[in-house]
């Protein structure tokens, strides 16, 4: 696993660009961005990222829903996460512990892209707090 990590640092510390405008290309600079957008690596290092931090994130939980006798806590797709739970008390828990996890990996929630929802028979308030700034 090292090999492959030391692989793929490689070649993306090595990446160079240059922006094509009106036909012409600018002078190559070196890409500072960690993953490249486009790159077909990309998506499958993005997921393998996401599934790592999730798994170690969430592995000490009891929170979420039970389906189908399965503890479900969190649907994911591409990079949106929906964190499920029964009280808005365990969905605090989840979403600060959610945001506690991905600076170690290198990864930042959007506050400003972040939403909660309450599904139920009536209406629930759900007072989530993140970043100390209450969600939306």
């Amino acid at each position: 696993m090292e090999t492959l990590v030391r692989l793929l640092e490689d070649l993306y510390s090595k990446s160079v660009s240059a922006v094509r405008v009106d036909r012409e290309l600018t002078e190559w600079f070196k890409a500072t961005v960690r993953v490249r957008q486009g790159c077909n690596l990309s998506p499958y290092l993005f997921n393998l990222l996401l599934e790592a931090m999730m798994k170690e994130t969430l592995k000490e939980t009891d929170a979420g829903v039970d389906i189908s006798c399965q503890r479900v806590n969190n649907l994911r797709f591409a990079d949106d996460i929906d964190l499920i739970a029964e009280s808005p008390e365990q969905l605090q828990k989840l979403t600060v512990k959610i945001n506690n996890s991905p600076k170690h990996f290198g990864l930042k929630i959007n506050v400003n892209k972040t939403k909660t929802t309450a599904i139920g028979r009536k209406h629930t308030d759900l007072p989530i707090d993140l970043v100390n700034e209450e969600l939306e």
